[in-house]
């Protein structure tokens, strides 16, 4: 069995931070525009929350908070619905390309990092 090396880990993270990033720039490049008007997810403090959501009797739709992911693999969510999940779940509606875009910034800024520690390793 061969252990991870410092070099193999950091190639791995970067990858996976690039394959990651590439996933975001394909969403928005994509889908910036959703007709339906579904074009907010809800985000704490710790990223954009995902939804399970289930049809109740009478047509109701119920939505239960059950993780995080990146803002373009998240639910989404037309403009008063996300505002009243926000507000259920301590969180904010936000407009998913801008969450979007803000994940991929500071995406970008740690790739950038985690290359200069590469170059300097």
């Amino acid at each position: 069995m061969t252990l991870p090396t410092r070099d193999t880990d950091l190639a791995a993270a970067l990858q996976t931070l690039r394959n990651l990033a590439d996933a975001i720039h394909t969403a928005l490049a994509q889908g910036a525009d959703d007709p339906r008007g579904k074009k907010y997810v809800v985000a704490d403090d710790f990223g954009a929350l995902t939804f399970t959501t289930k049809k109740q009797p009478g047509g109701m739709t119920y939505a239960e908070a059950n993780g995080r992911a990146p803002a373009h693999e998240v639910n989404r969510w037309s403009a008063q619905d996300a505002i009243t999940l926000a507000e259920a779940t301590g969180g904010r509606a936000v407009l998913w390309a801008t969450l979007a875009r803000q994940q991929l910034a500071g995406m970008e800024s740690l790739i950038s990092q985690l290359e200069q520690t590469a170059i300097a390793a």
